[in-house]
């Protein structure tokens, strides 16, 4: 998910497991806080090296 993945204030997303397109609104705060940036990858979630976080590394995060 990234910068390229919002339109009209919706992050429109694809999902892995099912292929189904899916828009969800941006809370007004989440807006604010996109807005301040800068974001030095196309990509919003991150690992500790800065780059593009992968589904599995994501998920050992919550596991940790």
């Amino acid at each position: 998910m990234g910068p390229n993945d919002i339109r009209d204030s919706f992050l429109d997303v694809i999902q892995q497991k099912t292929g189904a397109r899916r828009s969800v609104a941006i809370h007004p705060t989440l807006a604010d806080i996109i807005a301040i940036g800068p974001f030095t990858s196309g990509t919003y979630l991150q690992n500790q090296a800065g780059h593009e976080a992968s589904s599995n590394g994501l998920g050992n995060q919550f596991w940790t």
